[in-house]
Formats: structure tokens, C-alpha cells, sequence
């Protein structure tokens, strides 16, 4: 599933209670849930040509064009379902996606950062949370990037790379011991992929070496108390 699917799954029975009863509107949503995107999009284009200014026609043609892998369309229509219903929770998360395809990472995370993803079922609110902290991460804001891996990594402590992610966010925070915690599930966690295992263990010594120095920095200081006593 994709990160954001389960949000698409959960708005869509909301939306068909009060969309419009148009055939277009039921053929899509049928075509839609059949994963026929192809069919999906057509009508839900025709929609839009019939009501330019419903949202919710704008809205399903941009979940239909993303699936279709036509990222430049579903952007558009996302957006112009967003300037229809700005305050929609589903259209504000399904367009930060839009912008993270795109890779449109700062506008992502200006969007999805907006928003509260606590009331979104957990499933939802997990893979919301992982699109945020990418596109915190690919922005330039690690302490948003960080905070936001810290969440998926409690929601999903099985999913390697977000393990390896946080701990490496956590390593650039200054925070060697939770490095070292996500870092060492991290490697204890990656089995298929050789490459990031060797990723993982190099990014797990570096924490390691940072705790071993820090320790020998801190026996190697003078103990005033100590010397004070003697005095």
C-alpha cells in the first residue's frame, strides 16, 4: 500500500455520502475502488467539465491521475480542489502528497505541517506522518524530520529504513542514545537489502565511537571536588 492510500480509503466513503448524485460521480468511485484508474479518470474529468467548481470532482480526478502516475495533472487538480475547500482534511493531505511526488518537498512540508494528523485513523496518521517527515528531511528541517521519524518509529518499529532514518536524525541532533537505539533495532531488523545493512553499520559504529570518546572525555577531566578535598 501506498503511504498515503490509506488515507484515500478512509475520505472516500465520506465523500460519496455527500457528493453530488451524478452517473460520472458513481461510475468513478466505482472504477476507482476496482482500481481502474483509467476509467476512473474519464469520468471523473467529465465531472469536472459539467462542474468546474465542484471540489470534490477536482479531488477524486487528482487521486485517479496520481495512481496513473500523472503527477503534473493530479498536482493541478489537488490544488484547485484545495483553493475550492481549503479547510478539508483529505485535500490537504492528499495534496502535501501531490507536492512530495512532485518533489515539491518545502511545499509539502508547509502544507502537511499545517495540519493535525492525530484524529485520522492510525494507519493513516503513521503514513501521513512518514510523507511529512520526508519532506521535512528533504527540505533542509531536521528537527522537524527528526520529531516526525521519532513518531513512525514508535507507530513501526519493523520498518528498517525509518529506524535507520531516525537514528541517523537523532545522531545529527546530538541525541548519541536514542541514535544508538534506533540504529542497533535498525541492524538487528535488516535481512534483504546488503547495501543498507552496510549503511546501517557504519552509521551504528560512528554513534558508538561518539559515546566510547565522550566517555573517555568525561574520565579524563579533572575531579576539582576531589582536589578541593585534598586542599
Amino acid at each position: 500500500m501506498n503511504r498515503m492510500s490509506a488515507v484515500s480509503a478512509w475520505v472516500i466513503v465520506g465523500l460519496a455520502v455527500v457528493a453530488p448524485a451524478l452517473g460520472d460521480w458513481d461510475d468513478g468511485v466505482a472504477a476507482f475502488q476496482a482500481k481502474n484508474f483509467e476509467a476512473a479518470a474519464r469520468s471523473f474529468e467529465r465531472l469536472v467539465e459539467q462542474n468546474p467548481d465542484g471540489w470534490r470532482g477536482h479531488y477524486m480526478l487528482g487521486l485517479s491521475l496520481i495512481r496513473l502516475q500523472r503527477k503534473d495533472e493530479a498536482l493541478h487538480h489537488l490544488r484547485k480542489a484545495y483553493d475550492l475547500n481549503p479547510n478539508d482534511l483529505s485535500v490537504k493531505l492528499e495534496l502535501g502528497r501531490a507536492y512530495s511526488l512532485a518533489r515539491r518537498y518545502s511545499d509539502c512540508a508547509k502544507m502537511l505541517g499545517a495540519i493535525d494528523l492525530n484524529p485520522l485513523p492510525e494507519r493513516a496518521r503513521r503514513n501521513g506522518t512518514q510523507v511529512r517527515a520526508v519532506c521535512r528531511d528533504k527540505s533542509g528541517d531536521t528537527h522537524g524530520a527528526y520529531e516526525d521519524y521519532s513518531l513512525v518509529a514508535a507507530m513501526d518499529p519493523d520498518d528498517v529504513r525509518v529506524q535507520y532514518r531516525a537514528g541517523v536524525l537523532a545522531a545529527g541532533q546530538g541525541d548519541t542514545s536514542t541514535a544508538r537505539r534506533y540504529l542497533e533495532q535498525a541492524d538487528r531488523i535488516v535481512h534483504d537489502d546488503p547495501d543498507l545493512k552496510i549503511e546501517v553499520k557504519k552509521a551504528l559504529a560512528r554513534v558508538l565511537r561518539r559515546i566510547h570518546l565522550k566517555k573517555v572525555r568525561e574520565k579524563s577531566r579533572p575531579n576539582h571536588h576531589s582536589i578541593y578535598q585534598k586542599d
